[in-house]
């Protein structure tokens, strides 16, 4: 007789084998996909997320498959919880890389695995049939590439931007930011005190930087300071009373060549060094020079590229602690120079840098080549961010909101939008609403024979209707009705679910990203077959936490010789 999982204890060991393992796993990644499910689509319905730390008990209302995903964090049956916890994984992560397309991915998940499964169970070899699948995936990756076509100009990104975020301002306001600073412009999306989106366009580049003191402030309206033709000294020194003297000469150096400021950029300064500059810097009234001190990222390797980036821009030369230098070796042309420099207490801006400009190119020509090969994404984003911020393409957007609550929801928002724009400026777009997949799904099965994997393409051709049919589903309409529409269509209609009408996809602006779609395939591909070949799932004993930290005192004494 076989004995019921509810009752075995929850803390308790446990292996489970197949076929009971495979269904615990389809049961549990069918809940979160389930939970996700809903949001895909340009009319979306809400998932209510109960907050237990929040005394006044009201739920947080999500849209987002990857916020919601991380919400999850358990489900009650132990073994489910493997499958939920194995796709909730894979969704973070793709959301976290792409920031969109994660219910694409749940709903492609589900249907690759449910098939799967069904194979499997009908005695079918499932080593062989992730071959066809890893077969099948490549040859869509290589199709979706195939159908891209780059973005256009402001239209068309306001028209990108509505599919994501679903708001007519925000969606405006993005595509006209991205039409004037471009796909590798620097964007900060910042929280506003104002309701209203805001923008502003920065000229030249800049970085969160900021001054050193709010004593060197020159505008006291705008609380920010400039200074003008300004030599530039780039350092990872923090300069201490020690620095004096060497500081003076490089003022005295700077006065020499006919520049009107200096500027130092700086891990920290004393404030010895402050009292010298600002000496300095009441001079400037009587029109003689001015300084400023302004402080460089003090995490790495953000700060050694960030003063290698003002180094090229400005044409100095960083002075480097590591190396064993230090100030009293700063000659004339290891200072960069600048037509203008300001800083506020949050950012440090340079205007007309006076670097070589056929090493700045080439400079941005190497950045550009490398993001594509770069796997981390903290350093990709970086990359990205850099490559704006040489071109001098540089805007600022304040979100605000009603209450904090609503300015956090619009602000991750605008994020999420930011970053599909600049996916798709990059990679170009294809027909969405699922039609992409529809267009794929001819090609698997024709050639599911000649390939040799007839099973494998077949079950991805299937799921290639998952994405269409949730999203007519979620908002309301028959989808094989229309799915045969669909198919009778030329390959650029789509169906418009704000309309009920079959329209062009192109001209309606329902565009998917094409690297979203792929990684939404990669993903739900890769993790379904791994799922596939799980055998076995091995439950460890939950130990109690008050017992656990009782024991590790206990051990900890005894270690010591405490009796």
């Amino acid at each position: 007789m076989k004995k019921n999982t509810s009752e075995i204890p929850k803390g308790s060991p446990r292996v489970v084998f197949q076929p009971q393992s495979g269904e615990a796993l389809r049961r549990g990644s069918s809940i979160l996909a389930a939970v996700v499910k809903p949001t895909l689509g340009p009319m979306p319905r809400l998932a209510a997320v109960q907050d237990i730390m929040m005394r006044n008990g009201v739920p947080e209302l999500l849209d987002d498959g990857g916020n919601i995903a991380r919400r999850v964090i358990e489900i009650g049956d132990r073994d489910a919880d493997v499958g939920a916890m194995l796709l909730r994984d894979a969704l973070c992560t793709m959301h976290d890389d792409v920031g969109d397309g994660t219910a694409c991915a749940a709903v492609l998940f589900e249907a690759v695995f449910s098939a799967g499964l069904r194979y499997a169970a009908a005695g079918g070899d499932v080593m062989g049939l992730r071959s066809g699948l890893d077969k099948g995936m490549r040859l869509i990756l290589s199709a979706l590439e195939d159908m891209a076509k780059p973005i256009g100009g402001e239209d068309d990104l306001v028209k990108m931007a509505r599919t994501i975020c679903h708001d007519d301002e925000m969606s405006e306001t993005l595509g006209e930011i991205f039409d004037v600073i471009g796909q590798y412009g620097h964007l900060d999306i910042v929280k506003g005190k104002r309701k209203i989106l805001e923008r502003e366009y920065v000229e030249g580049s800049y970085w969160e930087s900021g001054w050193l003191s709010s004593r060197m402030i020159t505008d006291s309206d705008k609380r920010v300071t400039n200074v003008y033709n300004a030599a530039v000294l780039l350092t990872n020194i923090s300069l201490t009373d020690q620095d004096i003297p060497r500081l003076a000469r490089l003022v005295e150096l700077a006065m020499k060549h006919g520049r009107d400021s200096l500027v130092v950029v700086t891990p920290g300064v004393s404030d010895s060094v402050v009292g010298l500059l600002l000496l300095n810097g009441k001079e400037k009234e009587d029109g003689k020079f001015g300084t400023l001190a302004a402080k460089v990222a003090e995490i790495q390797p953000r700060q050694t590229l960030d003063l290698e980036d003002m180094a090229i821009l400005t044409g100095g030369r960083v002075v480097n602690r590591d190396a064993g230098e230090s100030l009293a070796q700063v000659k004339w042309g290891d200072l960069g120079k600048a037509r203008r420099v300001w800083a506020s207490r949050h950012h440090l801006g340079l205007v007309g840098g006076e670097g070589d400009k056929h090493k700045l190119r080439d400079h941005i020509v190497s950045l550009r080549k490398s993001i594509s090969q770069i796997d981390d994404k903290y350093l990709r984003d970086l990359t990205i961010t850099r490559v704006g911020r040489l071109m001098g393409g540089a805007a600022i957007l304040r979100v605000g909101g009603d209450t904090d609550s609503e300015l956090e929801v619009r602000k991750d928002l605008a994020d999420r939008t930011a970053r599909v724009l600049r996916e798709s400026a990059h990679h170009g777009v294809v027909p969405g609403g699922g039609i992409a997949f529809l267009h794929c799904q001819r090609l698997l099965l024709e050639k599911a024979s000649s390939e040799g994997q007839g099973f494998g393409f077949r079950i991805l051709a299937d799921a290639m209707e998952a994405p269409f049919r949730a999203i007519l589903s979620n908002a309301g309409f028959d989808a094989s009705h229309y799915l045969m529409q669909v198919r009778r269509s030329d390959l650029k209609s789509a169906f418009d679910v704000r309309t009920g009408n079959i329209v062009n996809a192109e001209s309606s602006g329902i565009m998917d990203v094409v690297s979203v779609l792929q990684s939404a395939c990669r993903t739900a591909v890769t993790t379904a077959a791994l799922a596939l070949t799980t055998d076995v799932l091995v439950h460890r004993r939950q130990v109690d936490p008050v017992r656990q930290a009782h024991h590790d005192r206990q051990m900890h004494r005894a270690r010591r010789g405490v009796q």
